[in-house]
């Protein structure tokens, strides 16, 4: 996954729509498995011997000058 709210969620993350239909915010590549793990399943089906990976998280600030900057992560 690239970026989103819910993209590291191991959980699905369900999204109402109206009073009867829900639509997935994180489950769009396998059924019944999140982004992130089927991201990480294609990982290891592609370097079976890999140990470690790391996750780039982005962080955003909403101010250009420095005094007022406030820096968070964000989608």
């Amino acid at each position: 996954p690239g970026a989103g709210e819910f993209c590291l969620a191991t959980e699905p993350v369900m999204r109402r729509e109206g009073l009867a239909k829900s639509t997935p915010e994180n489950v769009h590549l396998t059924a019944g498995q999140t982004d992130l793990e089927a991201s990480l399943d294609q990982l290891m089906a592609q370097a079976s011997r890999l140990k470690r990976v790391s996750l780039v998280v982005g962080w955003f600030g909403d101010d250009v000058r420095m005094g007022h900057c406030r820096i968070r992560p964000g989608v």
